[in-house]
């Protein structure tokens, strides 16, 4: 009794002279009321509490780090420094509040986080990033320039971060009061023997109201095997569902039955007028430039505007704040080299890639003088420095230049074109919940064609030119809103064309110079715990400004109006926005989106392909109106698997108003009349979309089926009769997947079916003074063939050894890779032996033309 007693002793006075530090405290729950926290303490130890209870809401809910957790660490998380003093007095622990402005965080019982969301590598901002509050439908993604707000409950002290491609990182909140928290995620290895499922939040991507909206990265551009071994930013997008585009490597698109020039391609937030390289088989994007891109189709929010059918909005690279480095690439087709690192380490950053084809080079190796002297070539730079001032001020500085040349020396015949961009970009945080984002945005296309040794000498030149200023406010009210408001003017001087040469016997197109001003406002509500509201409203107001020379037809009398100062044309447009988003299940959403666009600058191109440097920008004046777009949509969203898996059926249809078309092998260029030739009509398109993708393990992909069509009924084309529109494709498929095959290496593919699109060729011929003469039947009546491709990529890392900087691997790729022949167009004419060599000139035959059939290509890219 002696021994057991002395024993009892000397644990009670090791218990009562333990310190905190060394004491545990299990709870069954990590989230509890303070009361049954202060009775566990009690009875785990033998300290007891003394605090005012006016001080202390009992009923309050905490959220700890653990269940299992020491007694110093629990007193930190229960009771904040910034908002009580605790002191420990023999048995006691007393609980004081503090007096002073934190006390109010508790009497709200809500604080806010916020700030910037970053690659642990780069130090760049994470575009979509989700942050969430683990096993809760709270949470919320980095916008735009990679900034968050999260408004919490003072019991809610725990957050997950993740972002695809990075691993996921949970993060403690150790006081509650409104603070800024950084978080850098670390980019995530290989893994080979297991499945990797991604951690992004299981709910957020099914309550995102807008359904249609896709972002990728760098990494998932590179994995897709393109045309010569150059990864394409554009050829990547056009896998997607509900895109599609006409002939063999172009590089514009149509959006669910939209024409080409109703997509806003951004960089930077500066709009890219022409997104083609070397006549449209390469885009203007640099991949190694590339930081995210987001695309939305046709249910865009309120803050973009002034195009009807989708938004690309590619987001540059930032720099490297860490660390200097240089890459690169050589290609069969072109070579690359990117630097980038800091200025002013955790401060400053600069970007700078450069791309040149050499096509050219090898014309000089030419035994032919001429040939010699011809030109063929494109060329493009990026340019991008920041500095960050502090925790709330950061700027940015971003260009883009490119240009591309066609010279033939025996023809004395040459096209140049090219773009620039230029954005000046400060993002400010006012406070916790309200974010700013002010730029000024300049842009540029031109393009110019000399044929001096034509029978009409030809010498033209046509482009855009854009200054923009906008200022952009996210505000964050609480964790249930999401409200964005902002105001945009932009001035554009368009120039449809002028001859360069006075002489010429071409007349300049009425130039023109408008301003469009706009304001929007929007908000993504949580109405209930399972339905998410999206609504906003866009206000237009559009001036054409004088001086502005006014056409005016009566038949064939063509007068003009000369306004030399003042507005020459007001148009007052409201663009609402509408969606929902509704869980029928854990792993199930509903969505429905209304959506109206206004598009007051037309794209004017006739071309027989998707590709051409010679259209023309045309403004809304007195004689033509803003085309107008009502679009509906409605989905139904499924993740399984483990969220392995996504599918996705959707259905959209959308009314058009005021399209503009114009007769087949009408004259748009070099067409001092060309508005004569527009003819306002309506439009009707609708379809279906399916899509099944495996984000996670060795292998990934997609594959997307898409029903679309569209259909045009214009006043005076095919007699006022309905007819399919030249862009109509009604069945698309697609494919893209990746499979890793090692740490070293991985093999790609994708393939493309698609309907061929619509064109209009002779129903019968007749011979006229021993002229072939073709009879056309309705409009858009017939079709090209079918077009289905398969293209193939091998990528082999180099071996990886300890203290080496290097990074090289090889990539060998095979477009094309069972060489069908599709046909880029078609036609009826002379029977052809060649492109260029006739057959039989008497007989008339129905005729393809195709580009190429298998082309392989081998690239190298490097990083140190």
């Amino acid at each position: 009794m002696k021994t057991m007693l002395l024993l009892f002793l000397f644990y009670l006075s090791a218990k009562v002279h333990a310190q905190p530090d060394s004491i545990e405290i299990r709870l069954k729950n990590s989230t509890n009321s303070i009361e049954d926290i202060l009775n566990a303490v009690q009875k785990q130890t033998d300290y007891s509490f003394i605090y005012k209870t006016s001080d202390i809401a009992t009923d309050r809910e905490v959220q700890l780090s653990s269940g299992k957790i020491s007694l110093s660490q629990l007193l930190k998380e229960v009771f904040p420094e910034s908002m009580f003093t605790v002191d420990i007095e023999s048995h006691s622990i007393i609980i004081k509040r503090k007096k002073g402005n934190s006390s109010k965080t508790e009497l709200k019982g809500t604080y806010t986080v916020n700030g910037y969301v970053t690659s642990s590598q780069t130090g760049e901002a994470l575009v979509g990033a989700t942050v969430a509050i683990p096993g809760t439908y709270k949470g919320t993604v980095t916008n735009a320039y990679g900034f968050y707000s999260l408004t919490l409950e003072n019991t809610e002290k725990q957050l997950t971060a993740s972002n695809m491609g990075y691993k996921s990182q949970q993060v403690v909140v150790v006081q509650t009061e409104d603070q800024t928290l950084n978080i850098e995620l670390e980019e995530k290895a290989i893994t080979i023997n297991e499945i990797e499922i991604t951690a992004e939040d299981n709910t957020r991507a099914l309550r995102s109201v807008n359904m249609n909206t896709k972002r990728l990265t760098a990494l998932d551009i590179k994995q897709v095997p393109t045309l010569a071994g150059e990864s394409d930013l554009i050829k990547t997008v056009q896998l997607l569902p509900g895109v599609s585009t006409k002939g063999e490597g172009a590089t514009s698109f149509n959006v669910r039955g939209g024409a080409a020039g109703q997509n806003l391609i951004l960089l930077d937030e500066a709009t890219v007028y022409n997104p083609s390289h070397l006549m449209g088989f390469f885009s203007v994007f640099n991949s190694d430039a590339i930081n995210s891109l987001t695309f939305y189709r046709n249910d865009f929010p309120a803050n973009y505007g002034s195009r009807l059918s989708s938004v690309l909005d590619i987001q540059m690279k930032e720099g490297n704040m860490e660390r200097f480095s240089v890459s690169g690439g050589v290609g069969t087709v072109s070579s690359r080299l990117m630097l980038e690192g800091p200025l002013a380490k955790d401060k400053s950053s600069f970007l700078i890639t450069g791309r040149r084809t050499y096509a050219d080079l090898a014309f000089k190796l030419s035994a032919d003088e001429y040939t010699r002297k011809s030109k063929l070539y494109f060329y493009d730079f990026n340019l991008k420095t920041n500095y960050k001032f502090n925790d709330r001020n950061r700027l940015f500085l971003s260009g883009y230049f490119g240009q591309d040349a066609i010279k033939i020396t025996p023809l004395n015949y040459h096209i140049f074109w090219g773009n620039a961009t230029g954005t000046l970009r400060w993002n400010h945080i006012f406070n916790s919940r309200l974010f700013s984002n002010t730029t000024l945005i300049y842009s540029n296309y031109n393009y110019e064609i000399n044929f001096p040794r034509a029978t009409s000498p030809v010498n033209w030149e046509a482009g855009v030119t854009d200054l923009k200023a906008k200022v952009d406010f996210t505000w964050y009210p609480n964790s249930n809103n999401t409200i964005k408001f902002g105001i945009q003017s932009s001035f554009k001087k368009l120039n449809p064309g002028k001859p360069f040469d006075k002489n010429s016997v071409f007349k300049e197109v009425p130039q023109a110079n408008t301003n469009l001003n706009s304001f929007y406002v929007s908000n993504e509500q949580r109405v209930l715990q399972k339905l998410t509201l999206s609504y906003g409203l866009r206000w237009n107001l559009y001036h054409l400004l004088a001086p502005y020379e006014e056409l005016n037809f009566n038949g064939n009398e063509v007068t003009s109006t000369q306004h030399n100062q003042g507005i020459v044309t007001t148009k007052f447009g409201l663009e609402p926005r509408l969606g929902l988003s509704y869980l029928t299940g854990k792993n199930a959403s509903l969505k429905f989106n209304f959506t109206r666009t206004l598009q007051y600058l037309h794209l004017l191109s006739n071309s027989a392909t998707s590709f051409s440097v010679l259209d023309v920008w045309y403004p809304t004046n007195n004689n033509i109106a803003p085309a107008s777009s009502t679009n509906f949509s409605m989905g139904w969203f499924l993740k399984f698997a483990q969220n392995r898996y996504r599918f996705s059926s959707e259905v959209y249809y959308r009314k058009l108003n005021n399209q503009l078309e114009y007769a087949d092998h009408s004259l748009l260029t070099m067409n001092r009349n060309v508005e004569k030739l527009l003819k306002p009509g309506k439009g009707e398109a609708y379809g279906l979309e399916l899509s099944l993708e495996k984000n996670s393990g060795r292998l990934n992909g997609a594959v997307s089926y898409s029903y679309s069509r569209i259909f045009y009924k214009i006043p005076g084309i095919n007699n006022g009769k309905r007819y399919p529109a030249a862009h109509d494709q009604p069945h698309r498929i697609t494919f893209n997947g990746s499979y890793q095959l090692s740490r070293r290496s991985s093999f790609s593919a994708n393939w493309i079916y698609s309907s061929g699109y619509a064109t209009t060729l002779p129903v019968e011929t007749f011979v006229f003074d021993k002229y072939i003469v073709p009879v056309y039947g309705e409009k858009n009546s017939d079709r090209i063939p079918d077009y289905h491709r398969l293209d193939l990529a091998f990528t082999l890392k180099n071996k990886e050894k300890p203290n080496r900087n290097w990074e090289g691997s090889w990539v060998f790729s095979l477009y094309n890779a069972y060489g069908r022949l599709n046909a880029l167009t078609v036609f009826v004419g002379p029977q052809m032996q060649d492109i260029n060599v006739v057959q039989d000139p008497n007989k008339i035959a129905y005729q393809k033309f195709s580009l190429f059939s298998v082309l392989p290509s081998v690239t190298y890219n490097f990083k140190f």
